[in-house]
């Protein structure tokens, strides 16, 4: 039920606005002031639910947001940017945090990435973790890189800290055709930097 306060879908608060029109002319055509009671009793309904989904962002939500935040800062090599979202205890595969935050530049530069898109994004808040689940396609040189487009999917398991929502782990999913198994040995080998 929170979700549906907290998130609501857009097609319910449409729902909440044809039912407060049709009230309101139904009421005007009868000249009916209950009807018309009812029409602004709904439409003012609506208009609280939509202002609560709005101004209170929800740990999804936040997620989701820091999520997009995090792959722009890869994407423009901001380590200042990459830090504040990173977890101390962050890690991705046998990295940790300052493996993090020294290869996504390593990365992003030895590859030549030039821009990313992310193409699909979903979050699942269990407890104080929101895994948030995101397919990007991100555009290289190619004379660095051996395919200029390449789809990816990861997985960003943000936490709930005092600090705000952290990013503790990431995992991925899939790049181009390797799968998770593969990725460590064929992409992610470099030695901690510890």
């Amino acid at each position: 039920m929170r979700h549906w306060i907290l998130e609501t879908p857009w097609w319910l608060l449409i729902l909440f606005a044809v039912a407060a029109v049709g009230l309101l002319v139904s009421g005007n055509n009868r000249q009916s002031s209950r009807l018309k009671m009812a029409g602004v009793g709904v439409l003012l309904a609506g208009g609280i639910l939509w202002a609560v989904s709005y101004f209170i962002e929800t740990p999804r939500e936040i997620s989701i947001r820091q999520s997009r935040q995090f792959v722009a800062a890869v994407s423009a090599r901001d380590r200042g940017a990459i830090e504040p979202l990173l977890h101390p205890k962050a890690s991705m595969l046998r990295w940790n945090r300052d493996d993090i935050l020294h290869y996504a530049v390593d990365y992003a530069d030895t590859y030549g990435l030039q821009s990313v898109w992310i193409t699909g994004i979903d979050a699942d808040p269990v407890d104080s973790v929101v895994t948030v689940t995101l397919s990007v396609l991100s555009r290289h040189d190619a004379k660095r890189a051996m395919v200029d487009t390449v789809p990816s999917t990861w997985e960003l398991k943000w936490m709930d800290t005092p600090a705000g929502w952290k990013l503790k782990e990431i995992v991925p999913i899939r790049i181009i055709n390797t799968e998770r198994s593969q990725l460590q040995a064929r992409l992610f080998n470099e030695p901690s930097r510890k």
